[in-house]
């Protein structure tokens, strides 16, 4: 089969053909056939163009394979490499949090042992001023109850003061009243 023909036989199936004819017919006026030069010229470059985009999606498509698996292949690398560099800083930061977490326990037992040094002096300063107080309160609640004794004893050597003399009061008025009864029984006795 000749160009020709082949182009004759591609052009009857092409609907890019019939545009093609239409477009130049609606531009120029001119009529053109599926068999004419200038259509065959049009098949001819637009079979290049396919046949060189098809070598070229081929090429494109060796290119990303290439470039995918090498990616791939530097990805898988990357990742072995930081897989194993995360697992050497995991144990080294195990290490130091370790060492930190040791050394932070120690400053703990140093504090706690400064803090109950700190609180035994501050019991024993207040042990220290409750006694002080305590004393004092006690010396003088003493003198207090002793300052209230004399003043008991005081109080009660008045009463016994006044008692004796209301007494003595009493002793005086009963002996008159007894005087003056006995006066007025003689008075009588003898008016009678």
């Amino acid at each position: 089969m000749s160009d020709a023909e082949l182009a004759t036989v591609q052009t009857k199936d092409d609907p890019t053909v019939n545009a093609f004819i239409n477009q130049i017919f609606s531009d120029t006026r001119i009529k053109l056939a599926k068999n004419d030069p200038v259509v065959m010229l049009y098949v001819a470059i637009h079979q290049m163009i396919k046949k060189e985009i098809a070598e070229y999606q081929d090429t494109m498509f060796v290119i990303n394979t290439n470039f995918v698996d090498k990616t791939q292949s530097q990805l898988d690398y990357a990742n072995e490499y930081f897989v194993g560099n995360i697992g050497v800083l995991e144990n080294s930061l195990d290490e130091k949090t370790s060492k930190l977490l040791a050394q932070l326990d120690d400053k703990h037992k140093d504090l706690n042992f400064i803090l109950t040094k700190i609180q035994g002096e501050y019991d024993v300063k207040l042990d220290e001023r409750f006694e002080k107080h305590f004393k004092a309160i006690v010396d003088e609640q003493a003198q207090t109850v002793k300052k209230l004794q004399l003043m008991a004893d005081e109080n009660l050597k008045r009463q016994v003061k006044n008692a004796t003399s209301k007494q003595r009061d009493i002793m005086i008025g009963v002996g008159g009243f007894v005087l003056g009864l006995f006066a007025c029984l003689l008075v009588v006795f003898i008016v009678k």
